[in-house]
């Protein structure tokens, strides 16, 4: 990051902290977004109806629900939906991401009512994007719901409303000015990029906010999509994205087996899942252990290592310094290699490669 452009993203950020929306959100960030859209949808239902190609909103009998229970999943899992555009039988489910990554199988949960449509709308670009489709889900960034606002008060004729509106929209704006912000292009480093992430004056300004996580959400998010953009097996794929204990911000891209971490020890594959991950400046080749079916406890990660080593050795070298940690039933383990000198290109080329080794050996024990 060059001087301009840290000192234009701090003033990014200072101009957010001074944002009347930004603020009263700060407590409680997905549901004040989902808040102030019902609120929208509440007061002008026809106007939206045609900006945000919602038939059922021109019908003044249609209903908007906060925090619906829609039923229960399979697993018996209550099903709450952010926000519930109901028209008689139909309904219209609105999925808000701000605060958390988007999630496929809660996506998926809410196919249990047979709605009309699923909208998702996210500050974050979904991972699986590809399969939206499958389950007639749409996607709403935050960029669009910019727009489409913007595109509202220029129609709406209430001074008081549109001032407010207006002020939400500047909150967006700046909001998608901070994504902006990182750039990922082939031939900058992952050392470089995350030198931008991690800088302290930037970091200093993002904690005073409480938008420090989300940043690194943004960058990671960002970085995965980057990585599997054109990676033709990406369905099979479970991806884990959040800060450590560390609070080094993490990319997993792994296989699950079939049946891991099932209650009954005795379906259980040997791992739960293998695959690779992203943290920080380090790559690691990652394995999750069933410790039963290993026959381990929690002091043997030694033993762990060298089994890895020895069944999978097609993945798992010798000469790599390896890391983990243990619980009760499950061991993560992980050989690690520094890439802050490589470029964004090479390691996308690097994660294709072991991902495909990964699928080649083991593709007939990965859950669908």
């Amino acid at each position: 990051m060059s001087a301009s452009e840290e000192q234009n993203l701090l003033n990014i950020i200072e101009e957010l902290s001074k944002n009347v929306m930004f603020r009263l959100s700060l407590t409680s960030k997905e549901l004040f977004h989902s808040n102030f859209l019902a609120w929208v949808f509440e007061t002008y239902q026809p106007e939206c109806s045609r900006i945000f190609n919602i038939p059922e909103l021109k019908d003044k009998s249609t209903k908007i629900i906060r925090e619906d229970n829609i039923g229960k999943n399979k697993n018996g899992k209550k099903c709450v939906a952010d926000i519930v555009i109901q028209n008689g039988e139909a309904k219209i489910i609105i999925e808000n991401k701000f605060k958390c990554l988007p999630d496929l199988n809660q996506l998926k949960d809410y196919l249990i009512c047979n709605p009309r449509k699923i909208i998702l709308l996210s500050y974050f670009e979904p991972l699986f994007f590809d399969e939206l489709e499958n389950i007639n889900c749409s996607y709403l960034s935050y960029e669009q719901l910019e727009e489409k606002l913007s595109e509202l008060v220029e129609i709406i004729n209430d001074p008081d409303n549109e001032i407010i509106i207006k002020n939400y929209i500047k909150c967006l704006n700046l909001l998608n000015k901070i994504k902006y912000s990182i750039k990922l292009e082939n031939d900058i480093t992952i050392g470089e990029i995350w030198k931008s992430i991690t800088n302290k004056n930037v970091k200093t300004l993002l904690s005073a906010i409480n938008f420090e996580k989300t940043m690194q959400r943004i960058y990671a998010n960002k970085l995965t999509n980057y990585i599997l953009s054109d990676y033709d097996k990406r369905n099979n794929l479970t991806i884990f994205i959040d800060c450590g204990r560390d609070l080094t911000v993490y990319s997993d891209i792994v296989f699950c087996y079939k049946n891991a971490w099932a209650k009954n020890e005795d379906e259980r594959e040997k791992l739960n899942y293998l695959g690779v991950s992203i943290w920080g400046t380090n790559f690691r080749y990652y394995a999750s252990l069933n410790n039963k079916k290993f026959s381990f406890n929690k002091s043997d990660r030694e033993k762990g290592q060298n089994k890895l080593e020895q069944d999978y050795d097609w993945f798992f070298k010798k000469d790599r310094k390896w890391g983990g940690y243990c619980y009760d039933q499950e061991m993560y383990l992980y050989q690690k290699e520094d890439i802050s000198t490589k470029k964004l290109s090479e390691l996308k080329d690097k994660v294709k490669e072991q991902l495909k080794e990964i699928y080649k050996h083991e593709s007939d024990k990965f859950d669908s």
